[in-house]
């Protein structure tokens, strides 16, 4: 068999003769998660729920969901004309296409396994009235016994999440300024799916069924929290300067300012906050600009469009290149108004506003840069609806290579804490999205030696940290 795969290696190319496209690279990142992380997550769980029990016998209680996966890949359009919001919205349903399947082939193994009848394991009376509603929403359990109810649940979510595949090869994502509500019998939150579960474990547990409860279910249960309906988290990146671009041409158009661009930091920040707080919309639905102008905005709405319509999990962050200017998070803002992301009057604002703070000169200007904002009641309303949260994500290559490693490391420690301290005054947590790379000339390196060499305080409970390649 080595010789087999050596002797393939020697004679195959090394050059593709066709460029991967961005939705190959989907596809190869999805096989990574379907090969590895859907066997490996349960695993890792277990393992620590046994060690806890072993060292703690004296306390009960249940291993919460640390692990959260995102990808950039289809999401970051940094730099990439080849990353489209087509590309995004693909990208999405390719990763809820993906755990769909998934969970359909352990769904299907765990209807064999639960074969339990009600004579020996009484369902509960809440998994009683679901099969009832279910009977009579979905034609697929119309005439299927009820003796063993286990069953005709793992049928039920089966049939929901087959409903939901359609659903998703059928749904049409253009924007508008009303959401037409998802058909019935979907399943639209990955929450829906685990209320499904845990009401089987719930019912099979009271009536003694302790192994089953326990066994495949528990690690079902457990990969749902994980990957909910979205997989993965996808990030939207782009340059802060395509945002500036495209808000000047707008602008000019509307009649709000003749040359954006040629204004002041300060004065660009200003001329934001008054367009924040004025309710008239400033885009029409049908957009007269220029093909990259359009992009930014198609990019807002289609967000808006996957969020309400599709997955409310699926996109959480949207992160800006080249962060150097307070007014640089409110153009994010002003983007996401107009698209219905955020909607301050209804208590809703549904996208983390990211700066990626890269360069030595940003990482040392990042603490009065957010300071500044939150200034703002405008920025800070948004913050609040975000749970008080102000993600900062920080890079390590481009300041390790304009000021060397030391200077970097430095800089880098020195903004996490500031950012930390200015924080804790302001009522804001701040957690870092750390932007290693996988060599350690990019600042990677072993990630348990980067997680514990993080400044003290900073971590709060929780790090993100990217590992490419």
């Amino acid at each position: 068999s080595i010789k087999e795969e050596i002797e393939s290696l020697w004679q195959s190319d090394l050059v593709r003769v066709l460029r991967p496209t961005v939705l190959d690279e989907v596809r190869h990142g999805l096989e990574v998660v379907e090969h590895t992380l859907f066997e490996v997550v349960p695993r890792l769980y277990r393992d620590l729920e046994e060690a806890l029990e072993r060292v703690y016998p004296e306390h009960e209680g249940r291993v919460p969901s640390l692990l959260r996966f995102r990808s950039w890949i289809g999401g970051d359009r940094d730099g990439n004309p080849n990353v489209t919001h087509d590309t995004t919205a693909r990208a999405v349903t390719m990763h809820q296409q993906t755990v769909l399947r998934f969970y359909s082939s352990r769904l299907s193994d765990l209807l064999r396994r639960l074969s339990q009848t009600a004579s020996f394991a009484p369902p509960s009376a809440d998994l009683v009235a679901s099969l009832q509603s279910e009977r009579e929403q979905l034609g697929e359990l119309a005439g299927l016994p009820a003796h063993e109810p286990y069953r005709l649940k793992c049928r039920a979510i089966l049939a929901r999440l087959e409903r939901t595949r359609q659903y998703l090869a059928s749904i049409d994502l253009r924007w508008s300024e009303e959401s037409a509500p998802p058909p019935p019998g979907i399943y639209l939150s990955g929450h829906e799916l685990q209320d499904d579960l845990r009401l089987m474990s719930e019912s099979l547990a009271a009536a003694g069924a302790h192994a089953a409860a326990e066994g495949t279910l528990h690690d079902l249960i457990r990969l749902v929290e994980v990957f909910g309906l979205h997989l993965m988290n996808l990030d939207i990146r782009q340059h802060s300067a395509r945002h500036t671009a495209a808000l000047a041409e707008v602008f000019a158009w509307a009649g709000v300012c003749a040359d954006y661009e040629a204004l002041s930091a300060e004065e660009k920040l200003r001329l934001l906050e008054r367009e924040l707080a004025t309710p008239r919309p400033l885009l029409p639905t049908h957009l007269p600009f220029s093909e990259e102008t359009v992009e930014v905005i198609q990019t807002f709405r289609t967000i808006a469009a996957l969020l309400e319509r599709q997955c409310p999990e699926a996109i959480q962050a949207y992160i800006i290149s080249l962060t150097t200017e307070p007014f640089h998070l409110l153009e994010v803002l002003l983007f996401a108004r107009e698209a219905g992301l955020f909607r301050p009057a209804a208590g809703v604002s549904r996208l983390d506003i990211v700066p990626l703070f890269e360069s030595l000169d940003a990482l040392r200007a990042a603490v009065p840069l957010l300071q500044r904002l939150l200034e703002l009641p405008v920025y800070r309303r948004h913050v609040a609806l975000r749970g008080n949260r102000q993600e900062v994500m920080i890079g390590y290559s481009d300041s390790n290579k304009e000021s060397g490693f030391l200077q970097s490391v430095w800089a880098l420690y020195r903004a996490q804490t500031e950012l930390t301290a200015m924080g804790e005054i302001e009522g804001v947590t701040i957690p870092f999205f750390h932007g290693r790379g996988g060599a350690i000339g990019r600042g990677g390196g072993p990630a348990n030696r980067g997680i514990l060499a993080q400044p003290a305080g900073t971590v709060v409970g929780r790090l993100r940290l990217t590992e490419q390649g």
